[in-house]
């Protein structure tokens, strides 16, 4: 059975948690919680926010040399 008018109704803990709305053709709705793993297709607004990110200049870089004691 097809389902339709599926809804991402809230995400929180940073994407991490997202409650999920499903109409089915029959008319039932199911709602739930359920941990992300990964999106394979981010909701618009998700997609938009983490692209936001990742264009940011990167703000500090350390670079950690590990000393050799000499004998």
């Amino acid at each position: 059975m097809a389902r339709t008018k599926n809804r991402v109704l809230n995400i929180e803990d940073n994407g991490n948690i997202a409650t999920i709305q499903l109409q089915l053709e029959d008319g039932q709705v199911v709602k739930g919680h359920y941990e992300v793993f990964f999106w394979l297709k981010p909701p618009e607004d998700v997609a938009k926010e983490i692209d936001a990110i990742l264009m940011r200049p990167i703000e500090q870089t350390i670079v950690h040399k590990a000393r050799v004691k000499s004998r």
